[in-house]
């Protein structure tokens, strides 16, 4: 699935936060360079070229079962061809979402400067609806007062919520530090100390963990005395 939990990297952004207000974003990596293509060669061969690399000649003699794609074909007629990673595809792998009041140029400029953002790897499940917040008093739904990329002063009554569109692991990290783990689509945490809090979701795909959505961190910063 070429997903993999890029720890040097998430462990950098971290220790960049504690100094920094930085705004993580996704970074496709896309080439589109996995196009084989197929042709007849001679009547007992034919070549699989793949962009970049010289075509690699496969005969009857080497593959008996490549015979029947031979059969009927003209030399040089291309028999197959086979595109792995268009753009299309390819640039939908991890996306970043905005969260902004309009759909428009400034506001998505504002959005990347302030951290008003997610990650997500949208090809394991649509992020729709995905929340990072904090919110004053101990009662649900109080008073929002931060989102994503924010930063607020600390008191006793700040509450961390999380909410996803569907059931996944989620993890709260702490300036770097893994400090709470729960299994669902909401989680609620006392923000009971100053930091720079960020959170993960995580989705199980066939018996395998994945990450699926990273928030940029919230700012809670101490009370000044």
């Amino acid at each position: 699935a070429l997903q993999d939990y890029l720890t040097p990297v998430i462990a950098k952004w971290d220790r960049d936060l504690a100094t920094h207000h930085l705004t993580g974003i996704a970074a496709n990596d896309c080439h589109h360079n996995q196009v084989y293509t197929i042709k007849m060669t001679a009547p007992d061969a034919m070549s699989i070229e793949i962009l970049g690399d010289p075509p690699r000649i496969v005969t009857t003699a080497g593959n008996p079962r490549i015979a029947p794609l031979l059969e009927g074909r003209r030399i040089g007629e291309t028999i197959a061809r086979i595109d792995l990673d268009p753009y299309e595809s390819s640039l939908q792998f991890v996306t970043t979402h905005l969260l902004m009041p309009r759909l428009d140029e400034p506001s998505a400029r504002e959005a990347l400067r302030r951290g008003r953002a997610y990650v997500a790897h949208d090809w394991l499940c649509n992020p729709d609806g995905f929340a990072f917040i904090v919110e004053s008093g101990a009662e649900r739904h109080g008073r929002r007062l931060a989102i994503s990329g924010d930063q607020l002063q600390f008191r006793r009554d700040l509450r961390l919520r999380l909410e996803a569109p569907v059931e996944g692991i989620i993890r709260l990290y702490r300036d770097g530090s893994k400090i709470a783990e729960s299994q669902g689509r909401k989680a609620d945490w006392l923000a009971d100390a100053p930091g720079v809090y960020r959170a993960e979701v995580w989705l199980e795909i066939d018996g395998e963990e994945r990450p699926w959505i990273y928030a940029n961190p919230i700012r809670i910063s101490a009370a000044k005395r």
